[in-house]
């Protein structure tokens, strides 16, 4: 308890969260861990909780094995996946129209992760190697429209997989979002079981790419 307080925040006693939206959080939350596990499966998911902790009122915690400081494009992109994961999750059951304000977060974590590939990284799509450095002076305006450009391409694309991995795993998705609303926290291991129930494959962890 004393480590998630630190990590998560302090559980916000007292704060009522109506059924309506406590499915949604569960929906929002299963979409996060399940986009996590998919797209980034070197990190190892520590816990997933619809419990209203700090300024959340939930969250799918991921917590690596070990600090690492040089990380591959593949891991990047999965981090943009994960967090469009959310919002994925609400629009795939809900539609469009439907989406919530709760994925502000994470849509500013995914759009700072396809910056700094982009302008920082040399990651982009059309942009190649060329980066943004503020001591040698600014980029041209049609680059910097061009960088501007891959950043939207690396989240639409990053959106557009997260929504066709639900869309084959839907059965799984709602039976986390499911077990969410009846136990309210899920351990890693509890929430891989409920998905392998459900009848999802997760690559083994020693298979999977290195970060």
């Amino acid at each position: 308890e004393a480590r998630d307080r630190v990590l998560l925040g302090r559980a916000r006693e007292g704060f009522v969260v109506s059924r309506v939206e406590q499915r949604l959080v569960a929906l929002h939350e299963a979409g996060h861990a399940l986009a996590g596990l998919v797209f980034c499966p070197t990190d190892p998911l520590h816990k997933v909780t619809i419990q209203p902790r700090g300024a959340a009122m939930g969250v799918a915690f991921f917590q690596p094995d070990a600090e690492l400081h040089l990380h591959a494009r593949h891991y990047l992109e999965g981090q943009v996946r994960k967090a469009l994961g959310g919002r994925a999750a609400e629009e795939l059951v809900y539609g469009s129209a439907a989406v919530t304000s709760g994925a502000s977060s994470d849509l500013q974590q995914a759009t700072r992760i396809a910056k700094q590939m982009v302008y920082k990284l040399g990651m982009g799509r059309t942009t190649g190697l060329m980066t943004f450095d503020p001591d040698s002076g600014p980029v041209s305006g049609a680059m910097h429209a061009n960088m501007d450009a891959d950043v939207g391409a690396i989240l639409a694309s990053g959106y557009d997989d997260v929504l066709q991995c639900f869309r084959e795993h839907r059965t799984a998705l709602d039976a986390l979002a499911d077990a969410l609303l009846e136990q309210e926290t899920l351990a890693g291991d509890e929430a891989l079981r409920v998905l392998r129930a459900a009848g999802m494959t997760l690559m083994p962890r020693d298979a999977r790419p290195a970060a």
